[in-house]
């Protein structure tokens, strides 16, 4: 149960229920010494990201003494009193490990932190084993450990004993890893066949398309929302030196398509493809390197072109699973106009969006507009055979999302081009084109090894 404030309440607006569907201790746990306390808990159904319901990122870095962190839970206020029907908080101090085995001896271990006061009168207690210790760092809270044991509650010189997550981030990531792996019952090629479609809903995207409006005299995105981890396993974050720069889409087993003035490199080292992610941060997604970048048309000049498009070979197979997953393109048949509305996704938010980490995915429908208001504000350089035009809230400038999809019924329809004032124009977007009937990818003539590929039907 998430999204729970008062257990006595059993209609409370934003909890969230879901079973379980598999427990994973840690390999090495031992009952008695109580070493390696800490268990993963996959859900039958995922949970949907709220204002009441948000994850948190596992510290990776050494909480240090004297440092103040938060613990939370249901349990007792009073050493063997009465459980609690409302959430409870206490600040707690870190303490150092020396000060911990000097008050508890050689039980504890590196992989361990103590948390309370020396003097007693804060700590954890019965009930709130397994809980968090939540940690401000930067801008936001992070998880250092976990409810592990003591002795009584509260005690002087008997502070709360905590698993110490820093030591376990890697054991956390490499577990979900495997487990969001695709099965023998779901193998790679079985997945092939799910192009366009997502193991998990978009939760939280707003039914009302995104528009620039003013707040307190500033231009603003409204609505943005953080996505759902893995609802669009097609995002790809193209990298340079580590670092975020583009986004494109997966369209099959080898091949990436994003905006050729993302100027994607191939060979070496510094440039790849991430997929499957979601926090940019967290090592969780799999990175691949480019074999092979091949653009529309080379050497075009003109803004907007009439061709924007890039398809990035990666080297290696990618293994299809619910967190990466393949989009299909729209058929040449496909007629998109103003009664459209799509998705945009990605990260690096512009300077105009809400306030999201820019690390994290973020989502927002936009409304496609009609030829003729795109032209009364491009003039001649617009052209309908080959642009398409949304709201000016999906331009870079005001989402950062370069390169991304714009989705629509589960396929790419337009990708993200050249930002420009937010509140003067809408930001031009390109249609893939050359496409055969009843297939998914573009055929250009001109473009070395496009014709190569073969299209993954929707």
């Amino acid at each position: 149960m998430a999204g729970k404030h008062d257990l006595q309440n059993e209609e409370e607006a934003c909890q969230q229920i879901s079973k379980i569907s598999k427990i994973i201790p840690h390999e090495d746990y031992n009952r008695s010494k109580k070493t390696n306390d800490v268990v993963l808990v996959k859900l039958e159904t995922p949970l949907r990201f709220t204002d009441c319901v948000r994850p948190i990122t596992i510290v990776t870095e050494p909480v240090e003494p004297p440092g103040m962190c938060t613990v939370t839970g249901w349990g007792s206020t009073t050493e063997y009193g009465p459980r609690m029907a409302r959430l409870q908080e206490v600040n707690v101090t870190i303490l150092s490990h020396g000060t911990c085995s000097r008050l508890y001896g050689p039980r504890v271990t590196e992989t361990m932190l103590c948390a309370g006061d020396v003097e007693g009168g804060v700590d954890a207690c019965q009930g709130d084993s397994g809980g968090p210790l939540s940690c401000y760092s930067g801008d936001r809270y992070k998880l250092a450990g976990i409810v592990s044991w003591g002795v009584g509650c509260g005690r002087a010189g008997k502070p709360g004993v905590y698993t110490n997550l820093q030591h376990y981030a890697r054991w956390v990531e490499s577990t979900i890893k495997a487990e969001a792996s695709p099965g023998p019952d779901e193998s790679s090629d079985r997945m092939a066949g799910r192009s366009g479609l997502a193991a998990v809903p978009p939760w939280g995207l707003s039914a009302d398309c995104a528009r620039v409006r003013r707040v307190e005299g500033e231009a603003r995105v409204e609505p943005v929302s953080e996505a759902s981890a893995h609802s669009w396993p097609w995002q790809v974050s193209l990298q340079a030196e580590g670092r975020h720069c583009c986004s494109g889409s997966l369209v099959r087993r080898r091949w990436v398509l994003a905006s050729s003035h993302c100027h994607c490199r191939a060979g070496g080292k510094v440039d790849s493809v991430l997929l499957g992610a979601h926090r940019l941060w967290l090592s969780t997604s799999q990175a691949f390197g480019i074999q092979a970048v091949n653009t529309s048309h080379a050497n075009q000049t003109g803004a907007p072109p009439s061709s924007d498009l890039m398809l990035i070979r990666i080297q290696g197979a990618v293994e299809f699973g619910l967190t990466i997953t393949p989009v299909c393109l729209p058929d040449q048949g496909s007629k998109l106009d103003e009664s459209w509305s799509c998705v945009t996704t990605g990260w690096e938010m512009g300077t105009f969006s809400a306030f999201i980490s820019p690390n994290v995915l973020h989502q927002a429908r936009l409304q496609l507009l009609n030829a003729s208001a795109c032209e009364s504000r491009w003039g001649e350089e617009f052209s309908d055979e080959v642009h398409l035009c949304a709201d000016a809230a999906g331009s870079v400038g005001c989402m950062g999302n370069a390169g991304g999809p714009c989705c629509a019924a589960a396929a790419v329809c337009v990708l993200p081009l050249w930002p420009d004032d937010p509140e003067r124009q809408p930001v031009r977007r390109q249609q893939p084109r050359g496409f055969h009937p009843g297939v998914g990818l573009p055929l250009l003539d001109k473009a070395d090894n496009w014709g190569e590929l073969r299209a993954t039907p929707c």
